[in-house]
């Protein structure tokens, strides 16, 4: 699922692959691309983002990362990863072949970089796990921009599947919940997004996660850009 527009771009060899990646999410991280407070809520949210997984990879010792609904997220090529790494990409099979195509000459940044063709919102638990991914180790889960394009029942099953794969305390799950009304810059994104609507929106983020399992151990100023523990 692409979350933000982005150009049509063929990446034919290495410095296009690159620049694309730096273009994309990376720019977005450095707020490159920030010129309104709806960009700006992109860019912060990208920033949380990449912090969090390096913070968790390189300090907490985490070697799995799991990036749902990956869309054209380029943070396999670009954010710089400790030795060992696995980062698992889940999306649609097409999402992935079309990036494939995109960044085909660009090698990853992290030891293994492993595409599962199966959409979050539906099964895709066993599809992770026979790729490679052990629940019993240590894993960061990244849900970035996705819980906005979900029907309520959607995001509970996310939260739910995570959760089911969360068997070391040392797990995580990264998420952005939009807020409910037109103030919320969370909730503006995602209504900014051509042909696309938001779908869910909390009052209480920290509230919801409770309900259904998760803690909330570090927010962006109070959110939406939260990093959750499982209760």
């Amino acid at each position: 699922m692409a979350l933000v527009c982005h150009p049509s771009v063929e990446a034919a060899t290495t410095d296009d692959a690159r620049n694309y990646a730096a273009w994309y999410d990376g720019g977005l991280a450095l707020g490159m691309l920030a010129c309104s407070p709806v960009d700006e809520y992109a860019s912060l949210r990208a920033s949380f983002f990449d912090q969090a997984l390096l913070e968790h990879t390189h300090e907490y010792g985490v070697r799995q990362v799991v990036l749902l609904s990956s869309g054209l997220d380029t943070r396999a090529f670009r954010l710089p990863w400790p030795t060992g790494t696995a980062v698992y990409e889940v999306d649609s099979g097409e999402a992935l072949a079309y990036k494939a195509g995109l960044l085909e000459a660009l090698p990853p940044t992290c030891a293994r970089r492993v595409c599962v063709p199966a959409e979050p919102a539906a099964e895709w638990l066993a599809r992770l796990t026979a790729a490679g991914f052990a629940p019993e180790l240590p894993a960061v889960f990244l849900a970035d921009g996705l819980a906005g394009y979900l029907v309520e029942a959607g995001v509970v099953r996310l939260l739910d599947c995570v959760h089911a794969l969360c068997h070391s305390p040392a797990s995580r799950l990264l998420i952005d919940l939009p807020t409910a009304g037109a103030a919320s810059p969370a909730y503006a994104w995602f209504a900014s997004i051509d042909d696309s609507e938001a779908t869910f929106a909390c009052d209480d983020p920290y509230h919801f996660l409770s309900e259904h399992g998760w803690t909330v151990d570090v927010s962006a100023n109070g959110g939406p850009f939260l990093c959750c523990t499982r209760c």
